[in-house]
Protein backbone atom coordinates (compact mmCIF):
# COMPACT_ATOMS: atom_id res chain seq x y z
CA UNK A 1 0.00 0.00 0.00
CA UNK A 2 1.30 3.58 -0.76
CA UNK A 3 1.16 6.18 0.91
CA UNK A 4 -0.58 8.50 -1.59
CA UNK A 5 -3.07 5.74 -1.52
CA UNK A 6 -3.68 6.13 2.24
CA UNK A 7 -3.57 9.30 2.21
CA UNK A 8 -6.39 9.70 -0.40
CA UNK A 9 -8.51 6.96 1.37
CA UNK A 10 -8.08 9.03 4.57
CA UNK A 11 -9.36 12.38 3.24
CA UNK A 12 -12.34 10.60 1.50
CA UNK A 13 -12.88 8.93 5.00
CA UNK A 14 -12.34 12.78 6.36
CA UNK A 15 -14.42 14.21 4.32
CA UNK A 16 -17.41 11.67 4.58
CA UNK A 17 -17.43 11.81 8.39
CA UNK A 18 -17.58 15.67 8.03
CA UNK A 19 -20.87 15.29 6.42
CA UNK A 20 -22.58 12.49 8.23
CA UNK A 21 -24.13 14.82 10.34
CA UNK A 22 -25.62 17.09 8.10
CA UNK A 23 -28.23 17.13 6.22
CA UNK A 24 -27.26 16.52 2.99
CA UNK A 25 -28.37 15.46 -0.94
CA UNK A 26 -28.13 11.95 0.16
CA UNK A 27 -30.92 12.23 3.27
CA UNK A 28 -34.06 11.54 2.08
CA UNK A 29 -35.81 9.86 -1.19
CA UNK A 30 -32.84 10.22 -3.42
CA UNK A 31 -31.56 8.03 -6.16
CA UNK A 32 -28.49 7.39 -4.29
CA UNK A 33 -30.01 6.43 -1.09
CA UNK A 34 -33.01 4.41 -2.91
CA UNK A 35 -30.30 2.76 -5.06
CA UNK A 36 -28.30 1.88 -1.62
CA UNK A 37 -31.66 0.56 0.23
CA UNK A 38 -32.22 -1.97 -2.14
CA UNK A 39 -29.15 -3.10 -3.38
CA UNK A 40 -29.70 -6.35 -2.09
CA UNK A 41 -32.41 -6.63 -4.60
CA UNK A 42 -30.57 -4.89 -7.80
CA UNK A 43 -27.60 -7.28 -7.22
CA UNK A 44 -30.36 -10.46 -7.14
CA UNK A 45 -31.93 -9.50 -10.52
CA UNK A 46 -29.30 -7.59 -12.68
CA UNK A 47 -27.86 -10.32 -14.44
CA UNK A 48 -31.63 -10.42 -16.29
CA UNK A 49 -31.62 -7.09 -17.85
CA UNK A 50 -27.57 -7.20 -18.68
CA UNK A 51 -28.45 -10.48 -20.73
CA UNK A 52 -31.24 -9.04 -22.13
CA UNK A 53 -29.45 -6.11 -23.25
CA UNK A 54 -26.33 -8.61 -24.52
CA UNK A 55 -29.04 -10.43 -26.42
CA UNK A 56 -30.40 -7.31 -27.74
CA UNK A 57 -27.12 -5.45 -28.54
CA UNK A 58 -24.90 -8.45 -29.98
CA UNK A 59 -21.54 -8.82 -30.61
CA UNK A 60 -21.19 -7.08 -33.87
CA UNK A 61 -22.61 -3.27 -33.63
CA UNK A 62 -21.06 -0.38 -33.24
CA UNK A 63 -21.78 0.16 -29.45
CA UNK A 64 -19.90 -3.19 -28.79
CA UNK A 65 -17.01 -1.80 -31.06
CA UNK A 66 -16.85 0.60 -28.46
CA UNK A 67 -16.24 -0.65 -24.95
CA UNK A 68 -16.61 1.88 -22.67
CA UNK A 69 -19.71 3.32 -24.22
CA UNK A 70 -20.85 -0.34 -24.18
CA UNK A 71 -20.01 -1.02 -20.64
CA UNK A 72 -21.44 2.20 -19.52
CA UNK A 73 -24.75 2.33 -21.34
CA UNK A 74 -25.34 -1.91 -20.12
CA UNK A 75 -24.73 -0.53 -16.94
CA UNK A 76 -26.73 2.42 -17.12
CA UNK A 77 -29.86 -0.08 -17.90
CA UNK A 78 -29.29 -2.66 -16.27
CA UNK A 79 -29.04 -0.25 -13.07
CA UNK A 80 -32.56 1.87 -14.57
CA UNK A 81 -34.72 -1.69 -15.07
CA UNK A 82 -33.70 -2.90 -11.64
CA UNK A 83 -34.54 0.08 -10.01
CA UNK A 84 -38.11 0.30 -12.03
CA UNK A 85 -38.67 -3.50 -11.08
CA UNK A 86 -38.22 -2.67 -7.37
CA UNK A 87 -40.40 0.23 -7.41
CA UNK A 88 -43.07 -1.77 -9.28
CA UNK A 89 -42.75 -4.04 -6.74
CA UNK A 90 -43.17 -2.24 -3.91
CA UNK A 91 -46.06 -0.19 -5.28
CA UNK A 92 -48.13 -3.85 -6.25
CA UNK A 93 -47.50 -6.25 -3.47
CA UNK A 94 -47.28 -5.64 0.33
CA UNK A 95 -44.76 -4.83 2.78
CA UNK A 96 -44.35 -8.74 3.51
CA UNK A 97 -43.72 -10.05 0.33
CA UNK A 98 -41.59 -7.47 -0.55
CA UNK A 99 -39.16 -8.57 1.75
CA UNK A 100 -39.76 -12.24 0.27
CA UNK A 101 -39.52 -11.00 -3.51
CA UNK A 102 -36.84 -8.83 -3.25
CA UNK A 103 -34.55 -10.28 -0.57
Amino acid sequence: MKLSSFAAASVLFLIAVSYSGRRSRLDGKYWLTFLGRNSYAIYLIHLLPMSLFRAWVGRSGPLFEAQPAYIGVAVLVALLSCAMFVVAVRTVLPNRMCRIVLG
